[in-house]
């Protein structure tokens, strides 16, 4: 069993765990000695849908399916609306507008797959922030803590991890130097504090807008980066060190 201690042992066909039930320490870049892998998050039926939703590595989601997903949650969706208010666009109440424009939130700027379900690239990985779909991916054996990037990984003990990424991806291996994930945030989280800060902080321009915002979930508070643009949420990680030179707060 290869682990972290010895990343140089892994062959290209295996692939480090992003969880496991072992407590094994290593020395990272930002948060000293941490146990890079927690245990696997517990992922409750939305979770997965979300990760069905994501399917096979590279999909791109239709926006009608994003819709169609909520007919089966009707309570998730209940929730959203009401942790914003009702409503995302003034006057626009009634449940079919509100999910319109949640789905348009997510659509515009094609946040949904940056997010949730990782974008890959010839060179790069985009996006891949939810703990959710790290143990998808964990789990069909395919994406794995790139090896070298343990060192210089960041870590916030139950809160924030990134490190780099293995991927496999239409029968290669993509690398990314630096990917990361909330663990204590699920879809529902994500989706809902994602669309709050977009309504506190919109933009309808093509060149992209970013704040920093401050999340507290399961005793733990955290900072996250959120980027808007073109009418939609481009992005939203956590960082465990957060620029706040480069990047305002966010409005809430």
């Amino acid at each position: 069993m290869t682990t972290l201690f010895s990343p140089s042992l892994v062959s290209a066909e295996e692939f480090l765990p992003f969880f496991d039930n072992t407590k094994n320490p290593v020395k990272v870049k930002v948060g000293g000695v941490q146990d890079l892998t927690p245990p696997p998050p517990m992922l409750n039926k939305f979770d997965k849908a979300v990760n069905q939703l994501c399917g096979e590595v590279g999909t791109v989601v239709k926006p009608a399916r994003f819709k169609t997903m909520f007919n089966s949650f009707p309570d998730v969706f209940s929730n959203i609306k009401n942790n914003l208010g009702g409503y995302i666009f003034p006057k626009r109440t009634s449940n079919q507008e509100f999910l319109e424009d949640l789905t348009n939130l997510w659509f515009n700027a094609k946040g949904f797959d940056h997010v949730f379900c990782g974008e890959p690239e010839k060179n790069k990985i985009g996006g891949l922030h939810f703990a959710g779909r790290y143990l998808d991916l964990q789990n069909k054996r395919i994406a794995g803590i790139l090896p070298k990037s343990v060192s210089t990984s960041e870590v916030k003990p139950g809160a924030v991890y990134s490190f780099g990424v293995r991927m496999k991806v239409d029968g290669s291996t993509v690398n990314d130097p630096l990917k990361g994930y909330g663990y204590t945030l699920n879809a529902e989280e994500i989706l809902t504090i994602a669309a709050k800060a977009y309504k506190n902080n919109p933009n309808s321009e093509p060149t992209s807008k970013a704040c920093l915002l401050t999340v507290t979930d399961d005793k733990k508070t955290f900072v996250n980066v959120f980027v808007a643009k073109k009418g939609g949420i481009r992005t939203f990680y956590p960082d465990a060190t957060p620029d706040y030179q480069k990047n305002p707060e966010c409005q809430v």
